[in-house]
């Protein structure tokens, strides 16, 4: 499967939303992004409530993940 390279977080202080780059992604488990290439988040995946929680600075962010990318089906 492919994903999105981007995701949307919510703040969950202030409820603005962020555009983060995607680093590492693993389905169910763990996800790392960069806010504004100069941040880096890690959040692990909350079963619970079904989406990725985490937080830096003192901010707690909260996301569904990457979006994924559907390829459209190929002869071969």
């Amino acid at each position: 499967m492919a994903y999105e390279q981007t995701c949307m977080l919510t703040c969950t202080e202030n409820d603005q939303m962020v555009k983060g780059e995607v680093i590492d992604f693993r389905q169910g488990s763990l996800l790392i992004v960069s806010l504004e290439r100069q941040i880096k988040v890690t959040l692990k995946f909350d079963a619970h409530r079904n989406h990725y929680r985490g937080s830096m600075s003192g901010y707690e962010f909260v996301t569904n993940g990457p979006k994924e990318i559907r390829e459209p089906n190929r002869r071969r």
